[in-house]
């Protein structure tokens, strides 16, 4: 199956913190894009990003900065806008 190029896009969304939108795009079969949007009224300290179980995550960059993945999530900071993942397919 080929991953590359394919989109998920959420508008706007309400949140207790304000409206929130993204989309996720995979680049290519090791590598997607995570463009965030939020009007936050009130930010939340960290947003969670769950990472895929079923790949290894290899790097992921928040608007240009390397973060530690713990597990199968990243904290990202609340004013993150862009978000670059690497990763490999998992052993089975």
């Amino acid at each position: 199956m080929d991953r590359a190029r394919k989109e998920i896009q959420v508008d706007v969304h309400r949140t207790n913190f304000g409206a929130v939108g993204f989309s996720l795009k995979s680049i290519s079969a090791n590598h997607a894009e995570l463009t965030f949007h939020a009007s936050f009224v009130d930010p939340p300290e960290r947003i969670i990003l769950h990472l895929p179980w079923f790949m290894e995550t290899k790097d992921v960059l928040a608007d240009g900065k390397s973060l530690p993945i713990t597990g199968n999530e990243v904290i990202l900071p609340s004013t993150v806008s862009n978000v670059n993942i690497v990763l490999e397919k998992g052993s089975s």
